[in-house]
């Protein structure tokens, strides 16, 4: 079944809104690294389907250690794989129609639902700051010698 864009882009937020709860919030690469496999698998959608939750389960079962890699990502990787068998499982769409739902949310995983974090610059120690290097980061000592070898090129001692 062929949905229009907008619908699709609905969809899309809905996962969304199942990806980030108050407790995990799965990243946008975590989902593409859920779904790489599935939106570049060739043929029909029974046997891409079939082969992701095949990946999927292996996953969650521990093989490979990949959920060993901390809490956090851990928590975000079986979010996530929920939410992919619960939209195979609650959409009719084809192959070309879930890669497209798929790309959508990860478009809107992107997108920031908070303002974006403030830089910290006062944690950055102050010879990070390149105004104070003439802005090609180069710091005062280096801005010397450059001027004494212009110097020395030119013809000066």
């Amino acid at each position: 079944m062929s949905e229009t864009r907008t619908n699709m882009v609905a969809d899309a937020a809905r996962l969304v809104e199942q990806l980030r709860t108050p407790e995990v919030n799965v990243s946008r690469s975590v989902w593409l690294s859920l779904l790489a496999g599935f939106m570049i698998a060739p043929g029909d959608l029974a046997r891409a389907r079939d082969a992701q939750k095949k990946l999927l389960d292996l996953l969650l079962s521990g093989n490979g250690g990949h959920l060993k890699r901390g809490h956090k990502h851990e928590q975000e990787v079986r979010l996530a794989a929920r939410v992919v068998v619960q939209a195979f499982e609650s959409h009719q769409l084809d192959l070309t129609g879930f890669r497209q739902l798929f790309g959508w949310t990860a478009r809107l995983l992107q997108v920031r639902a908070t303002a974006p974090r403030a830089r910290h610059k006062e944690t950055r120690p102050d010879d990070t700051d390149n105004t104070k290097r003439g802005g090609f980061g180069l710091g005062t000592t280096s801005l010397g010698q450059l001027a004494a070898l212009k110097k020395k090129l030119k013809g000066g001692s």
